[in-house]
């Protein structure tokens, strides 16, 4: 039986007399050739130079040969053919397996940004709360930020959220507060000291102005390119009185802003007017006529110029154009306008004016007044009274004359009670009233306390000597105890005062007959002394 061996290349039986292993190919006289090479008796020369093994699986090879035939070894770089081509596969195919393999990586991290942004969203007390305010949870969504800025004060972020939702909630005092803190936070953020001021404005409370003005000032300060700023400034600073601060902030907006801000001269004549330079005032106001000639703010501004100027007749025709072309300040020319025309005793236009301004926020005190006055005169004394209560209720400098015109309307109506309670509480305010003293001597004649009655018209007439009502009592006070020489100079001066009508006429009917009556009374008594002399004499 012939002798077998293990091939060296796979391990299995073969015979060792077979050039090549049956099973791999591998040769089989490999190690002999080999260890041939390493004997002293190994060939020389050219045959020894042209056999080698090889380094892998030590098969012979010849000095040129590339690769192994035994094993696929690449004799150059000593690796196996089959391996280097799988290293190589990759870089096959058009290099596509590198961007598969980089477009994961991207995406891997794609998906961890993603997730690390939903989760930082979803914790975000920011974005939580404008997600509950979207979703209408108004209330959720501003305790939530009010909550986190409590302990984060210096979050901007939180601020501008939070404000906007106070605003749309109309927590305007809230609002003010949260842009406020946010002036701090952002000094050059022009929104904040706006929305603030705006929200102040909102809240409508007198004890806030001295706040709003100091975050306007704070805020022309750091911006002093904002014209409207300027505008609101000084519209701020002429209510608290400060004629000097408006001046300035009106000349800041007209440099600014220059022939397109018209309004801004306006305001600034008015104000010169107001300080007491009305000619100043009219080259403003004139000179943006010039620009705008039917510019109905700059038509409002000349009719409060020439009314303090004592121009009533031109106040009237620019007052009245002013609103007839829809002016931004129709609240203050139609005021101002209605006024004028109680004046002049044309109440059924003025009742117009009034009524359209006399229940809008703001509206002064003197509109609701006048407005009554005008529907006194016009007979319409319920309204009147109606009109007068809620003057009296208020409180304030009309609230003593509305108590006195509600005594006349009482003693018109025969309810001296209630007159005289009326005139009582206009007493406590001013006891030198004239239309008060006459309002209560006219009480006291209808109680037949006629001393008592002469005496009050006396001091009206001495308290007010241009007050007609005092002029005429007094007057009619002396013809009923038969002075006629001092009730007819009363009487007279009544004439003159007051406002042609059919009263005045009456009156001066009644002065004419008196006058005939003491001239025939004068002659009576004067044939009478001429008779009696006569009968002396004889």
């Amino acid at each position: 039986m012939s002798k077998t061996i293990n091939c060296p290349y796979c391990g299995k039986l073969t015979d060792p007399k077979l050039d090549a292993c049956p099973h791999c190919g591998g040769y089989m006289q490999r190690a002999e050739v080999a260890k041939s090479l390493e004997r002293k008796d190994a060939p020389a020369g050219k045959e020894a130079r042209e056999l080698t093994a090889c380094p892998n699986c030590q098969a012979i090879v010849q000095s040129g040969d590339i690769v192994c035939v035994a094993c696929g070894t690449n004799l150059l770089t000593g690796q196996k053919v089959a391996l280097e081509r799988r290293l190589a596969a990759p870089l096959s195919g058009g290099g596509r397996a590198p961007y598969y393999i980089a477009a994961a990586v991207i995406a891997a991290v794609l998906l961890i940004g993603i997730g690390y942004g939903a989760y930082f969203m979803f914790r975000d007390p920011v974005h939580q709360a404008t997600r509950l305010a979207e979703a209408g949870r108004m209330s959720e969504a501003s305790q939530m930020l009010e909550d986190y800025v409590h302990n984060n004060p210096d979050s901007a972020r939180a601020f501008h959220a939070l404000g906007r939702i106070q605003w749309q909630t109309r927590q305007y005092g809230a609002a003010a507060d949260t842009y406020e803190r946010l002036m701090e936070l952002e000094p050059t953020n022009t929104g904040a000291s706006r929305k603030a001021v705006a929200a102040l404005r909102a809240v409508n409370n007198d004890a806030n102005r001295n706040r709003e003005m100091a975050i306007m000032e704070t805020h022309v300060e750091r911006f002093p390119e904002d014209a409207d700023m300027w505008r609101l400034l000084a519209m701020a600073r002429g209510l608290e009185g400060d004629m000097a601060g408006k001046l300035d902030a009106l000349e800041r907006l007209i440099a600014l802003r220059g022939a397109g801000e018209p309004d801004a001269r306006a305001f600034l004549g008015v104000a010169l007017a107001l300080d007491g330079d009305s000619a100043r005032g009219r080259q403003q106001v004139n000179h943006a006529l010039e620009q705008a000639p039917n510019d109905p703010d700059l038509l409002a501004a000349m009719g409060f110029i020439s009314h303090m100027h004592g121009a009533y007749d031109d106040a009237t025709i620019n007052l009245r154009a002013a609103v007839q072309n829809g002016s931004s300040l129709d609240r203050e020319a139609r005021s101002q306008l209605g006024l004028l025309l109680v004046s002049e005793g044309r109440y059924a236009e003025a009742l117009d004016h009034l009524e359209a301004v006399r229940n809008q926020p703001n509206a002064p005190a003197s509109v609701r007044f006048f407005y009554a006055v005008a529907l006194h005169a016009l007979g319409r004394n319920t309204d009147a009274r109606t009109a007068f209560d809620q003057v009296a209720n208020e409180g304030g400098e009309f609230a003593a004359l509305a108590h006195a015109y509600l005594g006349e309307i009482y003693y018109g109506q025969n309810d001296l009670q209630r007159a005289r309670e009326s005139a009582e509480r206009a007493a406590e305010a001013d006891p030198m009233d004239p239309m008060v003293l006459t309002l209560m001597g006219r009480i006291h004649l209808r109680e037949n306390e006629e001393a008592q009655a002469r005496e009050l018209f006396r001091r009206a007439v001495q308290a007010d000597p241009e007050y007609p009502p005092a002029r005429l009592e007094y007057g009619l006070s002396h013809i009923r105890r038969n002075a006629f020489a001092e009730g007819i100079r009363e009487l007279e001066q009544y004439v003159e005062l007051a406002e042609p009508g059919a009263d005045v006429n009456r009156v001066e009917t009644l002065v004419q007959q008196l006058r005939r009556a003491a001239a025939g009374e004068e002659g009576i008594e004067t044939a009478r002394a001429r008779r009696t002399a006569a009968a002396g004499r004889g």
